[in-house]
């Protein structure tokens, strides 16, 4: 599972894209972003997920995709940059 936002620029919609299908989380938001990250929203989707409730959303994997979560802020990352950092040192 990942979030993505296809459409074109300022009118992106909100997707979960599952085994290269967009789904539509719109039952549950208008749109991915730090407020519904904070209440619980990735267990939310995996629930609805689980339950098969989720339609696809035809044509979106044509469209351009813009940023995954919907003004992001400052939200921390995970992970830090380890692994990109030694994949980059073992390319020299």
């Amino acid at each position: 599972m990942r979030f993505a936002r296809p459409g074109p620029a300022g009118a992106e919609t909100p997707t979960v894209v599952v085994a290269g299908t967009h789904l539509d989380p719109r039952p549950l938001t208008d749109d991915i972003g730090p407020a519904f990250l904070a209440r619980g929203g990735i267990g939310r989707v995996a629930d609805v997920l689980a339950a098969g409730t989720l339609r696809p959303l035809e044509g979106a994997g044509d469209l351009r995709v813009g940023a995954a979560l919907g003004r992001p802020g400052n939200e921390p990352a995970v992970g830090g940059l380890g692994s990109a950092t030694q994949s980059v040192g073992q390319a020299r």
